[in-house]
C-alpha cells in the first residue's frame, strides 16, 4: 500500500481555523503537560518513554517492583509559560497494550499540597524499573520481559491470549547441545534463551549469538520469533552489521504481522542509514519488506459536569449561599500517526470547549492547547513540526503558534530553527502583535554521557524589541548521578532572566538525594511587561505616551526577582513503605513604583517543609497511600497541612480514592488564627478497557477567628463524567 498523502493547505486551513474559534475570557488555561509516549525494546526489556512539556523533579514510586498501578510522585519545577495554578488537574493519554508492553493510559494527576503524580495503568501485574533522564523533561519507564520467554501473544487490537506449544523434540539434524541436563524441548529451549539473555547483559554478544542460532535450529516453536530478532541485535552490537541486517530482514518475511514488525523494522532502517557507516543503496520493494503505511488514530473524549457552591457567613443570623460554577467540560485529544521506512508523520489535537451554565454563558471558553503536524525523514535526518506547540528549550518561553524544524548534521551535532508567535493562554487566538525566531545548536555525546545546546532568540512586540536572549543547557546522565543547567541571558535588557539547576544523586542503597536552584525574574523580563497596570492594549500605544527607553524602564518595574532552592531525599525503607522529605527556601522581590502603578512588597525569606510516607499493597494488592506533613513558614503567617491520600482497588475495574486535608493557619499580623478541612472521594470504574466513569465529591469547612468573633465558610463540590479512548 502506498504511503498517504498530506493536504498541506487543509492542513493548514483547519489549524488557522481552530485556532482563530471566536473565544470570550483570556483566562489563563492550564497547559498539556504531557507531550508523547514512546516505547523502545531491548532483549529482555522494554522502556516507556513519557515525554513532557515541563520539567518535573523525580520523587519516589509506589510500588517499588511491581504491579497494575504504578505511581509515580514528581514535583513539577519553575519554567516559563507554566504557572503553578496552570499545573493544577488531571490530564489523560490513552495507549494501545500489547504482549510486552499492556499498558493503556498514562495520567498527570496534580491536586497541589507536594501531591503531584504521573500514573501508569496495565491490563495485568508487570515488574518494572523508574529512573528520570538528565533533560528532566521526561520519565522513563522499564518494564521487564517474562522469564519464560514468548508465553503470550497480542492480535491486532492488543488484546493478549495464551498461546500454547506443545513439547517438541528436536527435529532431524539438530544437534544434542552440551552443557545442559536432559529436559523437555521447551524446557530446554527456555534455558537457553534464559543464558542467552545473560550473555547480552554481560555484552558477551558472540557466544549470544551461537545460543540463539542453536535454538532456531529447532523446529518453529514458541521461543523461534524472539531467538530471531534478538540474534539481529546481537549481531548488529557485536559489530555484525551484513548479519544483523540479514536476521532482522528474514524476521520480517517469516512475522510480517507480528506486533514486533515494527521495532524490527526501525532497527533495519537504522542500520540501513547509519551515518557512521558508509551510506548503502537502500534496498528496493522487492528486496525488502515495506512497512505498513496506513494512518493509526487514537486518542480520547471526556466529558464531564463541575458545580461548586459556597456558603457564607453574613452575620450571626445570616448566610449567605452561592454557587461559583456549574459547567460542563469537554475535552478531545487526537493523534494520528502514519509510519513508513523514510518518515514518521503524527499530527496532534488537543482542545475543548467548556460551557459555563451561569450567567447565560458568559464565561463559556473554547480552548486549543495543541494542534500541530509533526515529521521527521529518517533518510535525511530531518524533522518538522507546524502549528500550536509547547517547547521548554532553546529560549522558547512555552506555548507558541509556529514551525520548528531540525537537522542532524553529524552523529553528535544538530541544529534547529524556529519561529512563530507566543501564547499566553490556550483560550487565545494567534497573537499577530509577538512574534518570535530562534537558533539552537545541539552538541549530544560530545563526552560520554554529556549534552549541550546554545542558543540565541529574538522576539519583537509590534515594532520594538520585546526580548534578544542568548543562553544554553548543560547536561549528564549515568545511571547514578545526573544534573541539567540552564542559562538564559538577555543581552537588549542586560538582565539576567533564568539560571537553573538540577541534580539528582542515587547512593546504593536506592536513597536519592536532589538539589533544585532556580534564579529568574517572574514575570520573565520582556518589554511587553510595561503594559501591566496601564490603559493602552499594545505597545504602540503605550508609545504615544512614553520613549522607547520610558518603556524600558517600565518593563523593569513591573518585572520582580525570584529566587528559589530546594533539597530533596528519598528513601525506601522496605518492600511497602518509602518515605521522602525536601525543604525548600524561596525570596520573591518587590517591584517599584513608576507609571502611575503602585510599587509592591517582596515576599521576604520563606521556608516549606514537606514530609511524606508512602505506603504500598498494605490491604490489598494495589493500594497505594500517602500520608504527608506540610508547615509552610512565612512572613505573615505559618500554616501547618495534613494530609492523607488512597488509592483502593475495590474490584479490578472499581477503584476508590478518598482524600482529606487539614490546615491549620496562624496570622502573624493580628495572631488570628484557622482551620480549614476539605474532605474528598473520587471514584473510578473502567466499564469496558477503553470507557472509564468518574465521580467525585468534596467540601471545605473553615472556621477563622477574627477580631470580633469568629467566621466560619463552608462549600461542597461534585465532579461527575466519562472519557472514552479510541
Amino acid at each position: 500500500m502506498k504511503p498517504a498523502h498530506l493536504n498541506p493547505v487543509a492542513l493548514a486551513r483547519l489549524f488557522w481555523f481552530l485556532c482563530s474559534l471566536p473565544v470570550v475570557s483570556a483566562s489563563h488555561a492550564g497547559i498539556e503537560v504531557l507531550d508523547n509516549i514512546e516505547i523502545s525494546h531491548d532483549s529482555a526489556q522494554s522502556t516507556i518513554h513519557i515525554h513532557l512539556n515541563i520539567p518535573v523533579r523525580y520523587k519516589s514510586h509506589a510500588p517499588e517492583h511491581s504491579g497494575d498501578l504504578l505511581s509515580i510522585q514528581v514535583e513539577p519545577l519553575p519554567t516559563p509559560g507554566s504557572g503553578s495554578d496552570s499545573l493544577l488537574g488531571r490530564q489523560s493519554m490513552a495507549w494501545t497494550p500489547d504482549r510486552r508492553v499492556p499498558l493503556f493510559a498514562v495520567t498527570y494527576d496534580a491536586e497541589g499540597f507536594a501531591n503531584t503524580t504521573i500514573n501508569l495503568r496495565f491490563q495485568k501485574n508487570v515488574e518494572f524499573a523508574v529512573r528520570q533522564p538528565a533533560d528532566f523533561n521526561s520519565i522513563e519507564v522499564t518494564i521487564k520481559e517474562r522469564e519464560s520467554g514468548r508465553s503470550e501473544m497480542t492480535d491486532n487490537k492488543g488484546v493478549a491470549g495464551p498461546e500454547s506449544v506443545g513439547e517438541t523434540a528436536p527435529g532431524p539434524g539438530v544437534p544434542v547441545i552440551s552443557g545442559y541436563k536432559a529436559a523437555s524441548a521447551p524446557a530446554l529451549l527456555a534455558l537457553l534463551m534464559q543464558n542467552a539473555r545473560e550473555k547480552m547483559t554481560d555484552k558477551e554478544y558472540a557466544a549470544a549469538i551461537r545460543i540463539y542460532t542453536k535454538v532456531l535450529q529447532y523446529p518453529e516453536n514458541e521461543f523461534s520469533q524472539d531467538a530471531l530478532e534478538f540474534l539481529g541485535l546481537a549481531r548488529e552490537r557485536n559489530g555484525q552489521l551484513a548479519h544483523a541486517k540479514a536476521a532482522y530482514q528474514a524476521y520480517l518475511e517469516r512475522y510480517p504481522a507480528d506486533a514486533g514488525t515494527e521495532r524490527v523494522n526501525q532497527r533495519l532502517m537504522a542500520l540501513v542509514t547509519a551515518r557512521k557507516m558508509p551510506r548503502e543503496k537502500l534496498p528496493t520493494a522487492a528486496t525488502r519488506h515495506e512497512q505498513p503505511s496506513d494512518w493509526t488514530v487514537f486518542g480520547g473524549f471526556s466529558q464531564y459536569y463541575r458545580r461548586d457552591v459556597n456558603t457564607a457567613n453574613v452575620d450571626e443570623d445570616d448566610e449567605l449561599t452561592t454557587t461559583s460554577q456549574s459547567s460542563v467540560d469537554s475535552n478531545l485529544d487526537v493523534t494520528a500517526r502514519l509510519r513508513g521506512n523514510d518518515h514518521d508523520i503524527r499530527t496532534r489535537f488537543t482542545g475543548g470547549y467548556l460551557h459555563d451554565f451561569l450567567d447565560n454563558g458568559v464565561n463559556s471558553d473554547t480552548t486549543v492547547s495543541s494542534l500541530y503536524v509533526d515529521a521527521k525523514d529518517r533518510q535525511h535526518d530531518l524533522s518538522m513540526r507546524l502549528g500550536r506547540q509547547s517547547r521548554s528549550t532553546g529560549g522558547v518561553l512555552g506555548r507558541f503558534d509556529g514551525l520548528l524544524v531540525g537537522m542532524d548534521l553529524t552523529s553528535k551535532f544538530a541544529i534547529s530553527a524556529v519561529a512563530g508567535s507566543p501564547v499566553e493562554s490556550s483560550t487565545d487566538g494567534i497573537d499577530t502583535d509577538r512574534y518570535f525566531c530562534g537558533l539552537t545548536f545541539e552538541f549530544d555525546g560530545f563526552a560520554d554521557g554529556w549534552y549541550a545546546n546554545t542558543f540565541v532568540i529574538e522576539q519583537r512586540a509590534d515594532s520594538i524589541t520585546d526580548r534578544r536572549a542568548v543562553g544554553g543547557e548543560l547536561r549528564y546522565f549515568d545511571p547514578t548521578r545526573s544534573f541539567f543547567s540552564l542559562i538564559d541571558y538577555d543581552i537588549h535588557h542586560g538582565e539576567l532572566n533564568i539560571w537553573q539547576f538540577l541534580g539528582n544523586l542515587t547512593a546504593p542503597d536506592k536513597t536519592t538525594v536532589n538539589l533544585v536552584v532556580d534564579y529568574r525574574k517572574s514575570p520573565l523580563l520582556m518589554t511587553s511587561n510595561a503594559l501591566t497596570g496601564q490603559a493602552a492594549g499594545s505597545i504602540e500605544e503605550l508609545l504615544d505616551s512614553y520613549s522607547g527607553s520610558e518603556i524600558r524602564e517600565l518593563a523593569n518595574d513591573r518585572t520582580a526577582t525570584s529566587k528559589l532552592a530546594t533539597l530533596g531525599l528519598s528513601r525506601p525503607v522496605n518492600e511497602k513503605f518509602q518515605v521522602s522529605a525536601d525543604v525548600t527556601a524561596l525570596n520573591l522581590s518587590g517591584t517599584g513604583s513608576s507609571g502611575g502603578v503602585d510599587a509592591t512588597d517582596g515576599t521576604g525569606n520563606e521556608y516549606i517543609y514537606n514530609l511524606q510516607l508512602i505506603g504500598s499493597n498494605l490491604l490489598k494488592e494495589g493500594d497505594i497511600t500517602i500520608l504527608g506533613l506540610r508547615y509552610i513558614d512565612a512572613d505573615k503567617a505559618g500554616t501547618t497541612s495534613m494530609n492523607f491520600n488512597t488509592r483502593f482497588p475495590v474490584t479490578g475495574n472499581l477503584r476508590v480514592n478518598p482524600r482529606m486535608r487539614v490546615d491549620y493557619r496562624r496570622n502573624r499580623d493580628d495572631d488570628t488564627s484557622q482551620m480549614i478541612y476539605q474532605p474528598s472521594v473520587r471514584m473510578s470504574y473502567q466499564v469496558k478497557r477503553r470507557l472509564r466513569i468518574e465521580a467525585e465529591v468534596g467540601g471545605e469547612w473553615s472556621n477563622r477567628e477574627i477580631i470580633d468573633g469568629s467566621e466560619k465558610d463552608r462549600s461542597y463540590f461534585f465532579n461527575l463524567g466519562y472519557r472514552l479512548d479510541f
